[in-house]
């Protein structure tokens, strides 16, 4: 069984061209919290891992998955398909909020 990354709009498999780019797979983990914050961030619908699901170290900000809750990587963070993180969508909208208050 080949290993591909099981994040929407990632093409990486485990094949030659993986290996000379340093890429790493990993199997979903096996702990209940972990895994809920994986799938999670991957946020693909009705979907739920297999044991031949795997998560590329493209998806990580240090390329390696964490084991601390406050870590970036404890679940994936990085996404090609999103134009924006969490924190700016949510600052845009508090601002629409803010402005939507102001009145004339």
């Amino acid at each position: 069984m080949v290993k591909n990354c099981s994040v929407f709009g990632c093409t990486n498999c485990a094949n030659q061209t993986a290996k000379e780019r340093n890429i790493s797979f990993f199997k979903f983990p096996a702990g209940k919290h972990k895994r809920r914050s994986w799938i999670k961030s991957i946020n693909r619908n009705n979907w739920q891992p297999t044991v031949n699901s795997y998560v590329c170290s493209e998806h990580f900000v240090t390329g390696w998955h964490s084991d601390e809750r406050d870590d970036i990587d404890y679940s994936p963070p990085v996404f090609r398909y999103k134009k924006e993180t969490v924190d700016e969508r949510r600052h845009g909208r508090v601002t629409r909020q803010d402005l939507s208050k102001v009145k004339d």
